[in-house]
């Protein structure tokens, strides 16, 4: 077992952010900015933030579908049979991924302000896991050699875990809340 500083859906540009540090060995899981539904004027400076997230914390910052960029097709870290993985690529058609990885980074007012609304209702929905996105996250940690997942995106108001098992092998599936979080795993 092993103690991780997990941040995931800090959405930084957005008017939803939320409060981040720099931690020396703290992950971080995707859509930590949000070049999608940040003002156009804004896009530029958060770029640049990336760039020094990306030299701090190297392979422990993983893109989600808000930084806009194709490395979040594929990213993910691995340590100690655990592998992270923002999630966006395990609960979305591959169509949808490729889709937001070149989306068009800033936004007007007015979008922002009904993006804030939606994400308002989205947050009473209660979170559960479809056997697709279990799946998914199955056969990601075995062709890696892992026996967990964690993940972001969903949004959820608490940890959502599952156990999946195939083939005799059984995968923990993790999604975490917005924010800072502290897991052992």
């Amino acid at each position: 077992m092993k103690d991780y500083v997990v941040y995931n859906d800090i959405h930084i540009g957005s008017l939803y952010e939320l409060p981040m540090s720099f931690e020396k060995d703290a992950i971080y899981n995707g859509d930590i900015y949000d070049l999608s539904g940040c003002l156009n004027s804004h896009v530029h400076r958060l770029e640049g933030q990336m760039r020094v997230l990306d030299d701090f914390a190297m392979d422990r910052y993983i893109h989600g579908n808000h930084e806009c960029s194709r490395r979040s097709l594929t990213d993910y870290f691995i340590d100690e049979k655990v592998i992270f993985v923002h999630g966006h690529t395990l609960t979305w058609s591959k169509k949808k991924v490729k889709k937001w990885s070149r989306k068009e980074k800033g936004k007007g007012k007015t979008y922002r302000r009904v993006s804030m609304w939606f994400n308002g209702l989205r947050r009473l929905k209660k979170i559960s896991l479809k056997d697709k996105t279990l799946e998914k996250a199955w056969e990601l940690a075995r062709r890696h050699g892992c026996n967990t997942v964690v993940c972001g995106h969903k949004h959820s108001r608490a940890n959502v875990e599952e156990l999946i098992t195939r083939k005799g092998s059984t995968v923990r599936v993790i999604f975490l809340p917005r924010g800072r979080n502290e897991i052992r795993v």
